[in-house]
């Protein structure tokens, strides 16, 4: 099945700078504490999706995000909670909900749903 045109789109053009710099100024501002670990991963995620305007949550586990930690967001985020805002984040980069299939991937302690 072919994904949204929408989507086709903003992975060529990208996403505006500005728009993924407001979400991720509002999570940081939500999680008061983060580290520079934490910073650093969120840094890259923000420069990914504004240049190629999207991402697959299963992403998270691959390079570049593992260079950060080899478990990538579950090594980077102990708190689970934090880990659920940042998916929130990144979904809400992606394809609305009914138009992505869920998969259910485990990754060390914590299970996340994820839209392929």
């Amino acid at each position: 099945m072919a994904g949204p045109l929408y989507l086709a789109i903003r992975m060529i053009v990208g996403m505006d700078p500005e728009a993924v710099r407001e979400k991720f100024t509002a999570f940081a501002q939500s999680h008061p504490k983060l580290s520079a670990k934490q910073t650093r991963f969120l840094s890259l995620l923000q420069n990914h999706i504004a240049r190629y305007g999207t991402i697959e949550v299963e992403r998270l586990y691959d390079d570049p995000f593992t260079v950060i930690d080899a478990d990538g967001p579950d090594g980077v985020f102990e708190q689970e909670s934090d880990l659920t805002d940042l998916i929130e984040i990144v979904r809400s980069f992606g394809p609305r909900a009914e138009e992505r299939p869920e998969k259910t991937r485990t990754r060390g302690i914590n299970t996340v749903v994820t839209g392929i």
